[in-house]
């Protein structure tokens, strides 16, 4: 079966030989490949725990939305893409469960669960719609399972929700469900796992807090961290983040890996969990 998800800027064929059915919890049977045609290809995309956002010119939706991850104004699971009505977005970033949007004027819309206040809204209510939310000038969010990170135009530094784990780095493990303003000086990126973050400075130091029982932090030791700390690695270019790991390129195109390796996700050639960085020889 094919499908065209036809814009005014691109035509994307999803390909599935199921596309529309489901299998098992509302999951697509096969995986979906998408085959994009287009002379300038500013297409996102972003997918959730069990559900996918996709940004061009216009917002596709569609997967689980048993909280209003999708943001259609129902909770009916989606099992083909469905058309958003929210204009002028130029970033979509989905958590475990929440979804939030970046539009073109910086101003912030979400939606989806928030009972650990991920939305950031003051409150702890689901949301099936796009709600504004009032935090002006950001130019970039990140979302982790159950907590958000936003940095704005001048380099701060707003963190909400979930924080069992001290993953918003406020010096304390209290959920925060509004925006609440982290003193972390000269960040130009910020990177979420699962219930950790990392931040990287204009120096290309990076500092780490939040969840740390497989070592994802980076520091040496396995002791959760709820204010950042500095991580030994000079010379960072970039970063991401697994749901427990963490993987690092230096500005002479190292990597270097660290956290959890039970999958053999770190690439070392063995199944060991490491809580210090481990260069990655290919």
């Amino acid at each position: 079966m094919q499908q065209l998800i036809k814009s005014s800027t691109y035509n994307i064929f999803v390909l599935n030989n199921y596309l529309g059915d489901t299998f098992g919890d509302h999951i697509p049977y096969e995986i979906i490949k998408l085959i994009i045609m287009s002379t300038y290809p500013k297409i996102k995309i972003s997918c959730g725990y069990n559900y996918t956002c996709l940004l061009m010119d216009e917002v596709y939706v569609w997967g689980h939305n048993d909280v209003g991850q999708l943001g259609l104004g129902h909770y009916q699971d989606q099992n083909s893409p469905q058309k958003l009505n929210l204009p002028n977005i130029k970033q979509i970033i989905c958590g475990g469960h929440h979804t939030i949007a970046l539009t073109n004027l910086n101003d912030v819309w979400v939606w989806g669960r928030n009972d650990y206040g991920q939305l950031g809204l003051g409150h702890k209510q689901n949301q099936n719609s796009p709600q504004k939310l009032n935090l002006p000038n950001i130019k970039d969010i990140i979302c982790g399972g159950y907590h958000t990170i936003a940095l704005t135009n001048s380099n701060e530094v707003w963190v909400w929700g979930r924080n069992d784990y001290g993953q918003l780095g406020l010096g304390h493990n209290q959920d925060q469900n509004s925006p609440q303003k982290l003193n972390l000086p000269n960040i130009k990126k910020i990177i979420c796992g699962g219930h950790h973050a990392i931040a990287l400075t204009n120096s290309d130091e990076g500092w780490v807090w939040g969840y740390n029982n497989k070592g994802q932090l980076g520091l040496g030791y396995n002791q959760d961290q709820n204010s950042p700390q500095k991580l030994n690695l000079p010379n960072i270019k970039k970063i991401i983040c697994g749901g427990y790991h963490t993987i690092a390129l230096t500005n002479s195109n190292e990597i270097w890996v660290w956290g959890r390796n039970y999958e053999g996700q770190l690439g070392l050639g063995h199944n060991q969990n490491q809580n210090s960085p481990l260069r990655l020889i290919y």
